[in-house]
């Protein structure tokens, strides 16, 4: 019962917050726009559509809307930074490496699948990742395996060209993957706030989110300010996914880094409930940080890319107040 007070009074709360902020003001023509304009960026970008059925099969996902926005996105991205320099073969490999890893993550956080969790871990192991990442490819046909051979060639390419951007890459997914696995094998109980690390809970999205961008503009002339752009869309994401997420990330007993930063509570073990409270007492702040980001990344990156970024996450808002 206190669980279920405390988590419709977080809801209502949140939900105030986002239509103060516009969040849930979709725009329902612009909405039918993305709609039409990424099932044909999908038929460009994403070769095997049989790949979803086979995917929903094995893992309990479909994926093919996952495949879709993330062909806009990436799209919307290159044409950012990329100009008359886009490559279409970047592209293609960002949307396939953000299909595997949200993949991985939705495999590891429900119950869906035929894939023992142990087995989706090993597939993220750095000694196993990392000879895709290096050009080699396997006979292996599975979701996992074909999507990491899908980008292995690509990779390869990558680190021949330029090897500086290239090692930022890797950075980012080796720390995206770590973060995944940390956060996948360590169950919510007591908390000791004074033990965690950040970047072990907040990696696996804004490491990902960078690594994704990153590949997409690989050959742009603007890697600095794509890469600090990049960086906020990054946060932007974390703070969205464990705002929404909060509750049933404690209900799947998944830490969510949330009910550790912007506390006062920094040593020594504390109850779940006593964080419940903070961090419903942290939803302004929060979304405070959130905006702060929002508004930041307005003034650095072009409209055409901020109308799409800022139309996913009033979907992802949306889809919270549809739940609740």
């Amino acid at each position: 019962m206190y669980m279920m007070y405390r988590e419709r009074e977080y809801y209502t709360l949140l939900m105030e917050k986002f239509r103060g902020y516009g969040l849930l003001d979709v725009d329902k023509d612009y909405d039918n726009k993305i709609q039409f304009e990424s099932r044909q960026l999908l038929e460009r970008y994403f070769e095997d559509k049989i790949f979803f059925l086979k995917c929903e099969k094995e893992c309990g996902f479909n994926m093919e809307t996952v495949a879709r926005l993330n062909s806009m996105n990436y799209f919307l991205w290159s044409n950012e930074f990329c100009n008359d320099n886009r490559e279409p073969e970047f592209i293609r490999t960002a949307v396939y490496f953000t299909v595997l890893c949200c993949l991985v993550d939705k495999t590891l956080d429900f119950d869906k699948s035929t894939w023992q969790k142990e087995e989706v871990l090993k597939k993220i192991e750095w000694e196993y990742a990392r000879a895709y990442f290096a050009g080699h490819r396997t006979p292996h046909d599975n979701p996992f395996d074909y999507l990491y051979n899908k980008i292995a060639g690509t990779f390869y390419n990558m680190k021949k060209s330029n090897p500086i951007n290239y090692d930022q890459i890797m950075n980012d997914i080796k720390g995206a993957f770590a973060s995944e696995i940390y956060v996948s094998t360590s169950e919510l109980h007591t908390l000791n706030i004074r033990n965690e690390n950040p970047d072990d809970l907040i990696k696996k999205s804004t490491s990902f989110t960078v690594a994704g961008l990153r590949i997409c503009a690989f050959n742009t002339n603007s890697w600095v300010r794509m890469s600090e752009c990049a960086d906020y869309v990054g946060k932007m994401m974390w703070l969205m996914d464990d705002l929404c997420d909060l509750f049933e990330d404690i209900r799947d007993k998944r830490k969510n880094s949330l009910l550790y930063f912007n506390n006062k509570l920094n040593e020594g073990e504390t109850s779940i409930e006593s964080l419940i409270d903070l961090a419903i007492g942290n939803v302004e702040n929060n979304m405070g940080m959130f905006m702060t980001c929002l508004r930041n990344f307005e003034k650095i990156v072009g409209s055409e890319f901020y109308r799409f970024f800022f139309y996913i996450m009033q979907d992802w808002a949306d889809g919270v107040r549809r739940r609740f």
